[in-house]
């Protein structure tokens, strides 16, 4: 594949693991597209995920975010994991540093969502699509994103908003 390749499309595929080796001479690949594969975890693309700003994931196998997985990603700005079976974000998810601006975890079966769990995106994050999971509670200050203009939390199964949950969302304007 030639070194200038700045987008990859490799969705609908039977892709269980990726072999980082096989993106090494991709120094210019910002868009990455491995959505409707079998990837079970965050996939390290070597050195070409430095460079990767958008990275879609939806409609695999992935069960859990781990931040050791996505700190090589240092210019990551979109991400979509979508479409998964993620049933947990923990405060390790989402290490300081990364640059995400738009999170994308709808249509997962997230029932733990941990307090300062998205604190590692406070700088930059603006969207935050949690649709379509098991969330039945929402903890004291979950979101300290003082960035964030949308959050969409619908089609979820809600039951108890605690005090303080919405402090630090300064700038939403849609929820």
């Amino acid at each position: 594949m030639p070194s200038w390749t700045r987008s990859l499309n490799l969705s609908y595929n039977r892709l269980s693991e990726i072999d980082p080796a096989a993106f090494e001479d991709l120094t210019n690949l910002q868009e990455v597209y491995l959505n409707s594969n079998e990837l079970t975890a965050v996939p390290s693309l070597g050195a070409a995920s430095m460079h990767v700003v958008s990275l879609f994931l939806q409609h695999n196998k992935i069960l859990s975010v781990d931040g050791s997985q996505l700190k090589s990603y240092l210019s990551l700005e979109v991400l979509d994991l979508s479409s998964n079976n993620i049933t947990e974000i923990r405060s390790s998810c989402f290490p300081n540093g990364l640059r995400v601006r738009e999170l994308n975890l709808a249509s997962n079966r997230i029932s733990i969502l941990e307090s300062g769990a998205f604190d590692g995106l406070s700088r930059s994050l603006l969207t935050l699509r949690l649709s379509k999971n098991r969330i039945t509670q929402l903890p004291v200050k979950a979101f300290k994103l003082p960035r964030l203009t949308q959050l969409d939390l619908n089609r979820n199964r809600i039951r108890l908003i605690e005090g303080l949950t919405f402090q630090g969302l300064d700038s939403l304007e849609f929820c």
